[in-house]
């Protein structure tokens, strides 16, 4: 179908130049329709590209995560002042894991599977990465693996967890509900 279409696009294209004046209206109302249906086939392709990147996100983060934990503490970052530096990379336990989580939540809407209970799961599969990273952590040279920072890890993904039951499923007219009811219907459209 779309091959034809193109080249009866190509071929007013070429004749425009010869048509009349009613000619030339006709041939530029074809083009804005097939320039339409051909903008609506990428809308397509973007839309399956980020449901795909929403699907792998978490999976990718997860490696990433595992990664930079077989490193030394200092191996990525390392501020001037200790203080400043231990403060920034044990405030890090808790945004890490809510990242995972987040992405856990938008890889499901993005597919149009969010519901309570894969919403528990997500946090549950997300609370215990992060146990699993810290028993890591305890065969890593120059790492150190403590109960203080699991709870940090299970208290971040607690905040998202809280902020999508109450936003998503307990307000569903709140703007970040609204939000994400739309990129659902978007991108699993």
């Amino acid at each position: 179908m779309y091959t034809s279409l193109w080249k009866n696009f190509c071929f007013c294209k070429n004749r425009y130049k010869y048509a009349t004046k009613q000619e030339r209206r006709e041939q530029e109302i074809m083009i804005k329709w097939l320039n339409l249906i051909l903008s609506l086939r990428w809308c397509i392709y973007l839309k399956k590209l980020a449901r795909g990147l929403s699907t792998i996100a978490p999976l990718l983060y997860m490696a990433a995560v595992w990664i930079m934990s077989s490193m030394p503490a200092n191996a990525i970052i390392e501020l001037p002042q200790s203080d400043v530096d231990r403060f920034f990379k044990e405030s890090l336990h808790l945004i890490e894991f809510a990242i995972l989580y987040s992405l856990i939540v938008i890889a499901f809407l993005a597919n149009g599977r969010l519901t309570n209970a894969v919403h528990v799961a997500a946090a549950l599969i997300a609370c215990f990465y992060g146990l699993i990273d810290e028993i890591h952590q305890a065969f890593v040279p120059f790492r150190s693996a403590t109960v203080i920072d699991a709870v940090k890890d299970v208290t971040g993904v607690l905040i998202c967890f809280l902020i999508v039951q109450f936003t998503y499923f307990t307000r569903p007219h709140s703007p970040i509900s609204r939000l994400m009811y739309k990129f659902t219907q978007w991108a699993s459209s």
